[in-house]
């Protein structure tokens, strides 16, 4: 006999010899509180195993609106379960590096644990859990994403990044994590909510049609140049907030047409694995660092912080937030009663320069390192592939270019004689050609 064999709903008093239990004093009936604490073998996931237990709990998360699919917290949720160390008392919960090779939990891992906690209180009415009181395992607190060994994982661990750092994580990117890294620093955005929106999907699972705001340059608002917004409101929940996503000009044709083929997890194993560096802390010690989806929205932010007009003035607080998606609900002023997208895409118009200079748009015609090129000799450059190879085309593209671009093509320039004109790749030059409209482009 063993916690397994047990119910899941209070077992009546008639039925406990049974089950080889007798009924403590001054009570009625037992549930899984009295029964997990006869079997102090019992750890969180193995218990979460009981296929009982699993369905009972996601049909619980299922009547509280958080809802599965390829990228919904409630399958979320399920997999952190499943994949947490053997969690025996709260001591472990707060000590988890201990029995994890000096990880702890994600962050995700102890939202799944709490809302685990909610379902024990709720569903089966207990009051302990292995004998300790819900109140001491669900308290907040827990330390989460920190690592003592630096070798293993970096999961959910903020980096102070300097520029020079991210960009050169950027070229050890497979492509298609490339293009969503770029995208994500470009603007700030949380990397979970830009993956659901290239993805199509909203947060209860379904299709979600893009939204793609054009703010043209507006000397009388504050835009200096042209700022493509992403609509992300759906998006938020809980206390994720989510406004528009911005983006410099040349990305309008990524961001109508890019949608991410690898899977959200494989994108942040990259971003976790293929970017790591070693640097010196103050201390002197050594630390193995990432650019990671969280220190990424982070180095945005301390642009957004560190800049500073030709007249020295710095952004606004509520300008940065507003870009990066900071909106709460209780800033009534700013939710309610102010212009926010005008006034995100002034802020923005201001400093995308800088996120340019750091992550040009040139990268993404740059080798994938995961591909291999085919032959075993190196062909001859042909002139097209001179020009396309030239020094000039590691440049970003700038407003400037784009419209030169545009013009030459609409003066019937060939897209050959715009590249050696302009100095800029294939490419870029088909991306700004269909983001003007210009030229038909199929989805990447």
């Amino acid at each position: 006999m063993s916690y397994l064999d047990m119910p899941l709903a209070k077992i009546p008093v008639e039925e406990l010899e049974g089950y080889g239990l007798t009924l403590p004093p001054g009570r009625r009936d037992v549930g899984l509180d009295f029964v997990i604490a006869g079997y102090p073998g019992v750890d969180i996931p193995t218990y979460y195993k009981d296929e009982r237990v699993r369905k009972s709990f996601l049909e619980y998360l299922e009547k509280k609106g958080i809802h599965g699919g390829r990228n919904g917290r409630r399958t979320a949720y399920d997999n952190a379960l499943k994949k947490l160390a053997p969690v025996y008392a709260p001591d472990d919960r707060a000590n988890y590096d201990e029995i994890n090779n000096g990880n702890y939990p994600s962050q995700m891992g102890h939202n799944a644990m709490g809302k685990f906690f909610h379902w024990c209180v709720d569903v089966l009415g207990l009051v302990t859990f292995n004998g300790y009181p819900i109140s001491e395992w669900n308290k907040n607190g827990y330390p989460f994403g920190g690592i003592k060994d630096p070798e293993t994982a970096m999961s959910g661990r903020f980096y102070d990044l300097d520029t020079s750092g991210v960009t050169a994580a950027l070229y050890k990117l497979p492509l298609d994590s490339r293009v969503f890294y770029v995208l994500m620093a470009y603007s700030g955005a949380r990397a979970s909510q830009l993956y659901k929106l290239l993805a199509g999907v909203d947060e209860a699972g379904e299709r979600y049609p893009r939204k793609v705001a054009v703010l043209k340059a507006d000397p009388a608002k504050g835009i200096k140049q042209t700022v493509i917004g992403l609509d992300a409101r759906k998006m938020a929940i809980g206390k994720k907030a989510a406004f528009f996503y911005m983006f410099p000009p040349e990305c309008e044709g990524l961001v109508r047409n890019y949608t991410p083929e690898a899977p959200y997890d494989r994108i942040m194993k990259d971003l976790n694995d293929l970017t790591k560096f070693e640097r010196i802390t103050d201390t002197g010690e050594k630390e193995v660092c990432a650019c990671n989806a969280n220190s990424i929205r982070k180095w945005g932010a301390a642009v957004l912080l560190q800049y500073y007009d030709p007249h020295g003035q710095k952004l606004r607080p509520e300008d940065i937030n507003i870009i990066q998606g900071r909106v709460s609900e209780e800033d009534v002023l700013i939710s309610n009663y102010a212009p926010k997208l005008a006034m995100g895409a002034a802020a923005y118009s201001k400093v995308v320069d800088v996120f340019r200079a750091a992550l040009p748009l040139s990268s993404l015609d740059a080798p994938d390192p995961n591909v291999t090129p085919k032959g075993s000799k190196t062909p001859s450059p042909t002139e097209e592939d001179k020009a396309t190879k030239s020094p000039a085309n590691n440049s970003p593209i700038t407003p400037e270019k784009r419209d030169q671009i545009i013009e030459l093509y609409k003066a019937k320039t060939s897209e050959r004689k715009i590249m050696e004109i302009v100095g800029v790749q294939r490419n870029t030059v088909s991306n700004v050609l269909i983001a003007a409209g210009l030229k038909s482009g199929s989805k990447r």
